[in-house]
């Protein structure tokens, strides 16, 4: 059936479903139940219902019965607005006695109107809200992938040595810092809108003026280096390799100059190279390397070059740790608890600092067979754990989601989207709970 097809890849679904009868919620669970589902259901009646289980947890979808007595549809919705960690999409549905047009529940806030004596309606509308609503979630993780790779490239840009400029049509766009101080500006501001012309040696101008004419044409077919006679802002020249390779500003293709002297260091760009891939408080590696590590790692595993596993471990109690000892005191915690971890972890597992309480690594040569054991061995080693900080002895558990990277693996974003969804399971399940996603 179509229920079937769609929903192979996603079984598990959370549904929260305010209705005063048990029958409704019975008969949900044996719809989404016939198309492919395991649904977990939780009955609400009234807003005190609602926001104690939002507390707890965060539904895939709410399920709104029309002509409830305790709580309307649209303090449902403003409920939601204000106590779910995340949008929750809301189906209003009619049952016999209490319906609503689909005008009136759509104008409410709810995303559609379905009624519970048409089951394969009401599937195909909770399965169309849920893949969009999953499939967003997907896009804002994109997205915020790659606002982290623009905000890193903006600032590798600017604290590097090698001097860099954007050029469109032969005028100077944007100038990093070592660019500037190469030929003796002080802001960015004075080089726009100047010709890079302007910056090459009297005796290579006509053959630097010819290559501007034909990089109009097309860049790709043209030497991406030419050592060049430069000049400075007072005249003097000297010499440099120009580096070519085409870019954009904003949406408008541009070409990058590079521009390298003898006086670049490169120790020193190795140094800058390693701080972008490192989280200030833990030392470990940061977010945005694990991700392109990840991305990496799943490529392989797609090829058969190996097995891995994705882990997403979260410190249970860390928000009581740091009301406790403050913000300082929690950095020198997570920093200690790191510490821990890089004592177990293998030689070429991929160990980082994920986010505020959770910490994630890329075990390589792990299989749903071995994951087990290895992911027991980290709760242990977080259990065991005692930190002595500010005169307080600090212990703490953790809860973990694994999601499996192999042959069959799908792309980097859906394999830590299902291990944000094991971890959030392992979370609700209770301390030291080890949930392995299940595709």
């Amino acid at each position: 059936t179509f229920g079937k097809q769609a929903v192979e890849k996603e079984k598990k679904i959370e549904i929260f479903i305010i209705d005063d009868s048990f029958n409704n919620e019975e008969n949900v669970v044996k719809i989404m139940r016939a198309s492919g589902y395991a649904a977990h259901t939780t009955r609400l009646e009234d807003d005190e219902d609602l926001i104690d289980a939002l507390q707890k947890k965060n539904p895939d979808i709410l399920l709104y019965s029309n002509g409830m007595g305790l709580i309307s549809l649209a303090e449902t919705i403003q409920c939601i607005e204000k106590n779910a960690s995340d949008p929750v999409p809301v189906i209003s549905v009619n049952r016999p006695g209490h319906e609503m047009s689909v005008v009136d529940a759509m104008r409410t806030g709810a995303k559609d109107l379905s009624a519970y004596d048409t089951p394969e309606h009401l599937e195909m509308v909770v399965h169309r809200e849920v893949t969009s609503h999953n499939s967003l979630a997907k896009a804002q993780l994109l997205e915020s992938s790659i606002k982290e790779s623009e905000k890193r490239c903006e600032a590798l840009l600017d604290s590097s040595r090698d001097a860099i400029a954007y050029i469109h049509e032969g005028m100077h766009v944007y100038s990093n810092h070592s660019y500037l101080e190469l030929f003796g500006f002080a802001e960015s501001e004075d080089l726009e809108g100047m010709p890079i012309l302007d910056m090459v040696g009297t005796d290579d101008r006509d053959t630097f003026k010819s290559f501007l004419r034909d990089s109009h044409k097309s860049i790709t077919d043209l030497p991406n280096k030419m050592e060049l006679n430069l000049s400075n802002s007072d005249g003097t020249e000297f010499k440099g390799a120009m580096e070519f390779s085409p870019a954009s500003i904003e949406g408008e293709p541009c070409m990058q100059v590079i521009i390298r002297t003898q006086s670049n260091n490169k120790e020193l760009e190795e140094q800058l190279a390693l701080l972008s891939q490192t989280d200030s408080v833990t030392g470990l590696y940061n977010r945005q390397f694990f991700m392109d590590s990840m991305q990496n790692t799943v490529s392989l595993a797609i090829e058969g070059k190996l097995s891995a596993a994705v882990l997403l471990i979260h410190l249970d109690n860390f928000q009581n740790i740091k009301q406790s000892i403050g913000v300082v005191g929690a950095d020198q915690f997570l920093n200690e608890v790191a510490r821990q971890f890089e004592s177990v972890v293998g030689s070429k597992d991929i160990l980082s600092h994920f986010e505020g309480s959770t910490f994630s690594i890329i075990a390589h040569n792990q299989t749903s067979i071995s994951i087990d054991a290895y992911a027991k061995n980290i709760n242990k080693i977080v259990q065991d754990y005692i930190a002595n900080i500010k005169d307080q002895s600090l212990n703490t558990t953790a809860s973990i989601g694994v999601s499996l990277i192999n042959k069959n693996a799908p792309d980097s974003g859906e394999v830590l989207l299902r291990a944000e969804r094991a971890v959030k399971e392992a979370i609700n399940k209770g301390p030291t709970s080890i949930i392995v996603y299940q595709p």
